[in-house]
């Protein structure tokens, strides 16, 4: 078996056939796909059994509600594909994806092949990540690691084809149940770190679909659960060897700071009490001055600069008007 699709499954009945249709109407046909219903409410799992039961190529797992992260942990224990493809189960692949990838692993062999990802919005496709890399093998670890970093570009995992024995299947669900922020960085540092051959295909393959998204309604524990996730890959970061890696990981962090501010405006009427909780964190704030004095500082856009600085000086006031600004801007 060449490849393994795995999809968790929570709550998208709406968009679930046509994500499920994308995958049994490859181009190429050797692959199997393994789909998680992660305690769904609503027909997801009815709509998961019916298709499984006319295509003997695909398993489904009925599960109590865990979260994404769980999920696909549960998912990838059952494959058996020489790789591992994600796709989330409100997205669709693009007709020919596996049968552009094949070749190319046919060819290389590598550990992780990263490719590109239209954005669907309004039944139309556009750009959703830049083009970081030219075509092959990514040999630069530094500039990888910066990308992957300071940026969410390369974090998620339904744009890689792994090499099945690359993912860690000894991860105890039970210390990741209901992480609710940052799933795609808890995979993929650990993974970039273990993987030695990298290649990069500038195709877009994936159509990832802009629904409600995670930044379009405040969540108390959005800082929380990425200061969390911060936490958690510093041992695997701190295995690649990096002489900057704690800088390049508070950037990561001060970006979750700001979205956790900008946040805010989600609020009516808007408040920014919840900023107290990185202005007031020893964590954040021995990763701000790591951040402030590196060369990294100046990567980050100014308006997110100047928030960071207000929150780690505990303007509030400050704080409070620029959130009514962006309220009134954005129309919320």
């Amino acid at each position: 078996m060449k490849f393994s699709i795995l999809v968790p499954v929570y709550n998208v009945e709406r968009w679930l056939e046509p994500c499920l249709d994308s995958i049994f109407c490859q181009t190429f046909q050797d692959f199997e796909l393994i789909a998680v219903d992660d305690g769904s409410t609503d027909g997801s799992g009815a709509i998961l059994d019916r298709y499984a039961a006319s295509r003997p190529n695909m398993k489904v797992i009925h599960q109590e509600n865990q979260g994404l992260f769980a999920a696909r942990l549960t998912a990838y224990k059952e494959a058996t594909g020489e790789y591992c493809i994600f796709c989330d189960s409100d997205d669709t692949l693009e007709p020919d994806a596996l049968e552009i990838l094949e070749p190319v692993i046919e060819e290389h062999h590598p550990d992780i092949l990263q490719y590109r990802i239209y954005m669907m919005k309004d039944g139309k496709k556009s750009d959703f990540d830049r083009q970081w890399f030219p075509d092959g093998w990514i040999t630069d670890r530094k500039r990888l690691f910066q990308v992957l970093l300071t940026t969410y570009e390369l974090q998620s995992m339904c744009k890689k084809a792994i090499r099945r024995e690359l993912l860690d299947c000894s991860l105890d669900p039970k210390k990741y149940i209901h992480r609710n922020f940052g799933e795609d960085f808890l995979y993929s540092v650990p993974l970039f770190v273990r993987a030695k051959r990298i290649y990069n295909l500038n195709r877009q393959l994936y159509n990832y679909r802009v629904t409600s998204g995670m930044m379009q309604h405040f969540r108390e524990d959005y800082y929380r659960e990425y200061r969390r996730c911060n936490r958690d890959v510093r041992p695997a970061l701190k295995k690649e060897g990096l002489a900057d890696w704690e800088s390049l990981l508070g950037v990561h962090l001060m970006h979750a700071a700001y979205g956790a501010f900008h946040q805010c405006a989600h609020l009516t009427p808007p408040s920014v009490t919840s900023v107290k909780e990185p202005a007031e964190d020893p964590y954040f704030r021995k990763a701000f001055l790591k951040v402030r004095y590196s060369e990294y500082w100046s990567e980050i856009s100014h308006h997110e600069r100047f928030a960071l600085l207000m929150i780690y000086r505990k303007c509030y006031p400050v704080l409070s008007l620029l959130i009514r600004m962006i309220k009134r801007i954005k129309r919320l």
